[in-house]
């Protein structure tokens, strides 16, 4: 399948706070020469990406006007317009039965799956969440500059934001709660055409997901890890998630300023 391909710039990669180890680094070094020499990367551009698919999904009048709709629905959420554009049209045109997003939190990047599998009248999403301060802060380290905002924010109060969307929205048919954290959570789930890695920020967790999840991606699967450039401290937890993909998945696209990366496992 021909991918687009374009160069980046070191500097994005580069770009960090000061005070970075050297094997973090090490990472930074690694993961754009990967990103420069994989012919098969590029920035999201769903018709180059779906070369061989009927994409012409994209140009109905109905979809265009439930991306408008639910990219305004999202302002302010944590997932960015340009997000919800590929999770949209990833769905619209991949078709996936099953979804499963680790991270749900208030629904943000779960509601454009959900909406474009109610567009398309079939396939589930998975959300999970433990919505759980003390699984908030499990794998995080002492002294974790976030790690007390993790243990004191509502958890209760974002579950109900996270249940009154979905509702309002009229998603409940399309989208499957699992409130739990994702190491109870991967019991449930066999085969998955589409993941989402948008959950634990610490590098052990983003590991387990990873252990965890990764085998139940279908050959062919797709799979988005966020917050790739994450750093706190000098620190960047997700390096060895972000590692475990590119030893057994293809990278395709790039969004979000290079921090949201989407993988097809070979």
């Amino acid at each position: 399948m021909q991918k687009k391909i374009k160069r980046l710039e070191m500097e994005k990669f580069m770009n960090t706070k000061p005070k970075i180890n050297k094997y973090k680094n090490i990472f930074l070094l690694c993961t754009f020469c990967a990103l420069v020499q994989i012919k098969c990367y590029g920035y999201w551009d769903p018709i180059e990406t779906f070369l061989d698919e009927n994409v012409t999904v994209l140009n109905d009048s109905n979809y265009s006007e439930l991306k408008t709709k639910t990219v305004d629905f999202l302002k302010g959420s944590w997932c960015s317009e340009e997000k919800t554009n590929l999770l949209m049209d990833l769905v619209a045109i991949f078709r996936p039965n099953v979804c499963v997003e680790i991270g749900a939190w208030e629904g943000g990047s779960v509601i454009p799956i959900a909406q474009t599998l109610k567009y398309l009248g079939s396939g589930k999403v998975f959300a999970v969440d433990a919505w759980s301060n003390e699984w908030a802060v499990k794998y995080l380290v002492q002294d974790e500059p976030n790690k007390n905002w993790w243990k004191t924010v509502n958890m209760k109060a974002v579950h109900d934001l996270f249940s009154s969307r979905i509702s309002h929205l009229d998603l409940s048919k399309f989208c499957i709660e699992i409130h739990k954290p994702s190491v109870e959570a991967a019991d449930l789930l066999t085969e998955i055409d589409f993941l989402h890695l948008d959950g634990d920020f610490s590098e052990t967790g983003s590991k387990h997901d990873i252990e965890l999840f990764l085998p139940k991606v279908k050959q062919g699967g797709y799979i988005l890890i966020s917050n790739v450039q994450m750093c706190i401290e000098g620190q960047f937890p997700k390096s060895e998630a972000f590692n475990d993909l590119l030893r057994s998945c293809e990278m395709i696209a790039a969004i979000d300023h290079d921090n949201a990366i989407l993988f097809q496992k070979n």
